[in-house]
């Protein structure tokens, strides 16, 4: 079986990196102009590329390492720009978003270690999930001046579910990967 490249040019690669690239453009609309209906746009537009990528790259079979890695990170970096860019503004405490850019960072770091092993651990459904609460958390603070007189705030306690969803699936990606370095499961040479 042929080998699979690290990275290739192919539709879902440019996505993701078209994805990464959404990433400044959000903060200079959320930030310098404060237009949070255009920052809605962008992150909306960097949400379907999401999808996409990973529904063509299934299809095509055009799934490669650069994906595996970079397709999650550019999730990562578009949900931590609105919620730092919130906070910024006052309008999401600093506590949610401290918590989800440690894990972040441990997930992060966690990935590169596995890499340097040869071992790609790959994205599990309870992840998913807790992107997708994230995502509607931070599509619902958009629209964040709706809520502003209430006392419990919809899109603060959805932001807390898709924080205690992805301690979760961080602690369950922890295990899988300690069960491939301990050999229980195939690595990405053995598979390859």
């Amino acid at each position: 079986m042929e080998k699979r490249r690290y990275f290739a040019w192919n539709v879902p690669n440019v996505l993701t990196l078209v994805r990464l690239f959404l990433v400044p453009v959000l903060w200079v609309l959320m930030l310098g102009a404060k237009e949070d209906m255009w920052g809605l746009a962008v992150f909306a537009a960097a949400s379907i590329t999401d999808m996409l990528d990973g529904i063509i790259a299934r299809k095509t079979n055009s799934i490669t390492d650069f994906g595996k890695l970079a397709d999650p990170l550019a999730d990562k970096l578009m949900v931590l720009s609105v919620l730092c860019t919130l906070t910024i503004r006052g309008i999401v405490p600093l506590l949610p978003v401290l918590l989800l850019g440690v894990k972040e960072v441990l997930m992060v770091i966690g990935s590169l270690f596995m890499l340097k092993k040869h071992i790609v651990v790959h994205s599990l459904f309870i992840g998913k999930a807790a992107q997708v609460v994230l995502c509607v958390a931070m599509i619902v603070s958009f629209f964040w001046a709706s809520f502003a007189e209430m006392s419990i705030q919809p899109q603060l306690v959805i932001l807390w579910a898709g924080i205690a969803l992805a301690y979760a699936a961080f602690c369950v990606y922890t295990i899988k990967a300690l069960h491939q370095l301990s050999g229980k499961e195939k690595t990405y040479k053995e598979q390859n």
